[in-house]
């Protein structure tokens, strides 16, 4: 995984991923407390261009987060969420960027559902996830330099 996009989400160090919540079907999404932060368990990188070329009629231009790893016994586990899905959709979100889906999951509230598009197999999928919980960090002491795979 030495070209995954890493970020420290939820506790724990998972290139880059993890998944909101929102209330069940409701677009309105509450933040987590200050002691805890919405968890997935997924690691994600940026989509690779010569992929949105291949699919662009799934995909669209410029959007999708490549799924690099899946954690054991997360909540993207569970969902069924596989290494090498596209990520297209959270809610009612478009996915551009792996930060993107950071900054939605850390805005999420630990407990709560969400409704995750996804490319498999060059088929669009939905997928319900019940985000789970872990404790929150500071974000000054989690900030990383990234390296891109891809300009």
């Amino acid at each position: 995984m030495k070209n995954a996009f890493p970020l420290l989400l939820a506790g724990l160090l998972v290139s880059c991923g993890t998944v909101v919540h929102a209330q069940d079907d409701s677009p309105a999404q509450t933040p987590a407390t200050s002691d805890t932060q919405a968890y997935l368990g997924l690691g994600v990188e940026p989509l690779h261009p010569a992929l949105t070329n291949h699919l662009p009629d799934v995909i669209g231009k410029g959007r999708g987060v490549l799924v690099e790893e899946v954690v054991n016994n997360s909540p993207a586990e569970q969902a069924g969420l596989k290494q090498y899905d596209v990520l297209v959709r959270f809610n009612d979100q478009e996915l551009y960027s792996p930060e993107q889906l950071v900054k939605v999951v850390r805005n999420s509230t630990p407990g709560s559902q969400v409704v995750i598009s996804y490319v498999r197999h060059g088929k669009i999928q939905d997928v319900k996830v019940t985000l789970g919980e872990t404790p929150r960090r500071e974000t000054a002491g989690s900030r990383r330099a990234f390296r891109f795979p891809f300009g």
